[in-house]
């Protein structure tokens, strides 16, 4: 009975011997051999039943550890292997992105090679035309003249070579721009036609004013100058202007590349421009001495406008007359050492004051040299006989200058002084 219990103990053991090892995994418990009682040859029995026992439950274990490394051994190989698949990865995106980076870059390099191979070609383009128009720029500056007649200022004869001068190129056969007045560089309007002498430079003001532009009158009244030269060499005519020594000066870099032509005209008689000065009331002589009217000794303020009243006899007032003549004679001075050629409008007009032949030839070569200089390059040869044509009709036209006397009404208190200047003979 007691041997049947050791049995059936050691069998229920064997059969929960799997579910053991995997509850407990190695800590398998064997019956203890102090359960088996040892009774004879029942107990060598019951040991080797226990022994055989153990020995499958360690077969068992043994199984376990084997597939238990196996699986562990698997892991380390698939973490391996996924190690190996994501660095294989990131370097497949790495090469990806440094391609795309690649090509973005050559694509760039391309698209600006390509910009600036057509901003050069349209540079080129550019240059190519600023040559063109430079070229005929020159071509019409060249076969279509602008001439600029210097002058010392006011009272120096040049409202009549303005006239004269284009009298003889229209007799030559070649016209001139009638909307380019002779004082071309003044802005204001020409009182007697209420005209703008330079409608250019007052569009141009306009222009400005509206566009919120800030301008100087330098720089306007070069665009206008360039605007009408522009007009000129289109419609194939001359522009003939006049400018002051001043206004010489002022303008002379700036028209540069318009290629003028400029010839000075001054008035020999440096005495008779003072008081013509005086006379029109000119600011640079305004402390030299004043007009008066003759027959009452008062003083008047007709000025320019003396010349719309031809019946007031004025005279002047000369009360310093050693500044007015240096005003007039640093005019002279500054003619007659520029680079350009200058003639005294006294031999420009000779002709009007005289019926001699002497005096008549005198005149036409003095506007041969103007002429020769103005047509220089148009094909256009001077002729006298054309200028003998034009100045002939216009000969003995006016009456001598009135003597001195006559003009200065204090000449007696000052012809000493006058003298010691050599200004009038003793």
């Amino acid at each position: 009975m007691k041997t049947h219990i050791v049995t059936s103990q050691i069998q229920k053991q064997n059969k929960n011997a799997t579910s053991s090892v995997d509850r407990s995994k190695y800590n398998i418990v064997s019956s203890k051999e102090e359960q088996v009682e040892v009774e004879g040859g029942n107990a060598v029995v019951r040991e080797e039943e226990t022994a055989g026992n153990y020995c499958s439950s360690s077969s068992i274990i043994q199984n376990d550890e084997e597939s238990f490394s196996s699986r562990v051994l698997l892991n380390k190989s698939r973490r391996k292997t996924n190690i190996v698949i994501s660095c294989c990865l990131l370097l497949l995106i790495g090469v990806l992105v440094s391609s795309i980076f690649v090509t973005k870059l050559h694509q760039s390099n391309i698209a600006k090679q390509e910009e600036e191979n057509v901003t050069s070609i349209s540079e080129m383009e550019v240059i190519e035309t600023q040559k063109q128009e430079q070229e005929e720029e020159q071509h019409r500056n060249k076969s279509f003249p602008f001439m600029v007649i210097v002058t010392e200022g006011g009272c120096s004869g040049s409202t009549a070579v303005g006239h004269y001068l284009r009298e003889l190129v229209v007799a030559h056969g070649l016209d001139y721009m009638e909307d380019v007045h002779f004082e071309f560089l003044h802005t204001e309007k020409n009182p007697r036609k209420n005209r703008w002498k330079n409608p250019f430079y007052h569009n141009i003001t306009v222009e400005a004013k509206a566009s919120n532009l800030s301008l100087t009158v330098n720089e306007m009244m070069v665009m206008s100058i360039k605007q009408a030269k522009k007009i000129a060499a289109k419609q194939k005519k001359a522009m003939i202007i006049k400018a002051s020594n001043n206004q010489y000066q002022e303008y002379r870099q700036s028209i540069k590349n318009l290629k003028p032509t400029y010839f000075g005209v001054y008035r020999g008689d440096a005495l008779r421009r003072c008081i013509c000065m005086i006379k029109d009331c000119f600011y640079a002589v305004r402390q030299d001495g004043y007009p008066i009217f003759a027959q009452n000794e008062t003083r008047t303020d007709l000025c320019f406008n003396r010349r719309f009243h031809r019946d007031d006899s004025i005279q002047v007032m000369l009360t310093n007359a050693a500044h007015c003549l240096e005003v007039t004679t640093e005019a002279q001075i500054f003619l007659k050492t520029q680079s350009f050629p200058s003639l005294p409008e006294e031999e420009l007009f000779l002709f009007e004051y005289s019926q001699s032949s002497t005096d008549l030839q005198t005149s036409v070569k003095s506007w041969a040299r103007i002429l020769e200089l103005n047509l220089k390059g148009t094909g256009i040869a001077v002729s006298e006989a054309k200028i003998q044509e034009v100045l002939e009709p216009k000969q003995n036209s006016r009456s001598m200058p009135s003597d001195y006397r006559v003009e200065i009404h204090n000449y007696d208190e000052i012809k000493n002084s006058l003298m010691e200047m050599g200004v009038l003979d003793p």
